[in-house]
């Protein structure tokens, strides 16, 4: 198995980024690394957790698996009623993580499987079907802008673009039935573009990208993976210029 360690020297893709520092007028020899901490977004079935996987398989990043709340199970049941407590419960999960991630990018990229972006569009789409009420929603927004404050967010935040139909064949082949409601990937799609123009306003670079052709053949997803990979990081690279 091959391991890839990106970063991006002289224009070159990989994981880590290196540049050189220039103090008082005069370029030093000191070589600084900058590692990033990106998000994967996406819609439910748009394929993030796999492109997780594979980075994990593939790379020397750390890659933090997507949260998961207790309360999902009572939520299913009975949404009206568990809807704020679980978004709560996954807002408080995914700003510790980011924080750990910041903390961990010191010596390694991270890539984080959802964040604080997601549960911003998932917790917008509760409140739009009526689970959560006016009240809710506003106490979520004010814990959301707290946890975070100015510096809580991911460097990049890769978005994996499909359509709406997409998703819901994916979410239906993997048995998720409990998710598979059309109206609720219309609406969580568009709370997703409030979520993301709220992470560009931090100064948090958003890059699109469609993923829903036929990558059923693993040489084939390596390929393109690691394509997207590189172009995620030539744009980081070019943000830190």
């Amino acid at each position: 198995m091959r391991l890839y360690c990106l970063s991006v020297v002289d224009g070159v893709a990989w994981w880590s980024i290196h540049y050189h520092r220039r103090a008082r007028g005069h370029m030093t020899t000191q070589n600084t690394e900058k590692h990033a901490v990106i998000a994967i977004e996406g819609l439910i079935g748009c394929g993030k957790s796999t492109l997780a996987r594979w980075i994990r398989r593939n790379t020397s990043a750390l890659v933090a698996d997507e949260c998961e709340s207790p309360l999902l199970t009572k939520f299913y049941g009975n949404p009206h009623r568990w809807s704020f407590a679980c978004q709560i419960d996954l807002l408080t999960q995914r700003a510790q993580m980011l924080r750990t991630a910041q903390k961990a990018s010191s010596t390694r990229t991270v890539v984080l499987d959802r964040s604080v972006c997601g549960d911003r569009a998932f917790s917008r789409t509760q409140w739009q079907m009526g689970h959560m009420d006016s009240h809710e929603y506003h106490l979520y927004n004010e814990i959301y802008a707290t946890l975070l404050g100015e510096h809580i967010a991911p460097d990049i935040i890769l978005y994996l673009d499909v359509p709406t139909e997409t998703a819901i064949k994916r979410i239906r082949e993997r048995g998720r039935a409990e998710k598979c409601d059309f109206e609720y990937i219309i609406m969580l799609q568009n709370a997703y573009e409030d979520a993301l123009s709220n992470m560009e306003s931090r100064g948090v670079q958003v890059m699109r990208h469609r993923w829903d052709r036929d990558l059923s053949d693993p040489a084939v997803y390596s390929a393109h993976a690691e394509q997207l990979l590189t172009r995620l990081m030539l744009r980081y690279a070019d943000q830190l210029r």
